[in-house]
């Protein structure tokens, strides 16, 4: 499905039943490099979606009110153009220092309602 929408901007997937995230896709079959905007927010996710890292130019990522436990995915290169990063009502009981290394470009960042 993903690859049909190559020149898709913002995907709106909130409060939906998602329990993952695409979580078979392969790297040649994503071609949604101009996503910058996505939620995820209300919905049923354990893991911050592997296939994120494909979407390079995502500055905005919303995954408020699931049920992530860890924010390790999201320590990578790939993510540094991230600007706003929204997890809170999750089940967070950490931030590794590494997160605030990889996502330099980050303007907001919302951990409200964790495990902290």
């Amino acid at each position: 499905m993903l690859s049909t929408f190559t020149d898709l901007q913002n995907l709106e997937l909130e409060k939906n039943n998602f329990k993952e995230f695409f979580p078979d896709a392969q790297p040649a079959e994503i071609r949604v490099k101009s996503l910058s905007y996505l939620n995820l927010n209300g919905n049923q996710l354990t893991i911050v979606p592997e296939i994120l890292r494909y979407f390079s130019g995502l500055k905005q990522l919303h995954l408020h009110m699931n049920k992530i436990t860890s924010v390790n995915n999201l320590c990578r290169p790939k993510f540094q153009g991230l600007e706003v990063l929204d997890l809170g009502g999750n089940k967070i009981s950490e931030i590794p220092i590494a997160l605030i290394f990889y996502l330099k470009a980050m303007s907001q960042l919302v951990l409200v309602n964790n495990d902290i």
